[in-house]
């Protein structure tokens, strides 16, 4: 792990949301779990593939050809519903879930509301800004 100027205190229970640019910044490499399907190379966190959206759906979406409520309708249809909620926090309790968004739209959002909607507000911490 490499020297971190600032560092963000997370607590163990909780779940917290991030980009790389910013978080890989700020967070010690073991509470950092990349949940895109490309990962920066100089990344050293977890890697959790369950929660990626299918290739195809990004490509679509990227280029157009859905909208904004498609792409969540079909991430939770494809993604989501084949997950254990609970298995899932287990896995990123006291972590940060990124992606490569900055501010807006974006699938780790659905991710963590998908967590609120299944295990209660008390286990989400927030986005690490």
């Amino acid at each position: 792990m490499g020297y971190k100027e600032q560092t963000v205190i997370l607590k163990r229970d909780k779940v917290y949301t991030s980009y790389y640019a910013k978080a890989c910044k700020i967070v010690p490499d073991f509470r950092l779990v990349g949940i895109s399907i490309g990962i920066p190379d100089n990344f050293n966190g977890q890697i959790l593939r369950e929660l990626n959206p299918s290739k195809e759906l990004l490509y679509r979406f990227k280029n157009g050809l859905c909208t904004e409520n498609e792409y969540i309708e079909t991430y939770k249809t494809e993604t989501l519903s084949r997950l254990n909620p609970s298995t899932i926090y287990e896995k990123v309790k006291g972590k940060v879930l990124l992606c490569y968004c900055g501010q807006g739209f974006c699938h780790r959002h659905l991710g963590i509301d998908w967590l609120r909607e299944n295990l209660g507000d008390s286990i989400i911490g927030g986005e690490i800004q």
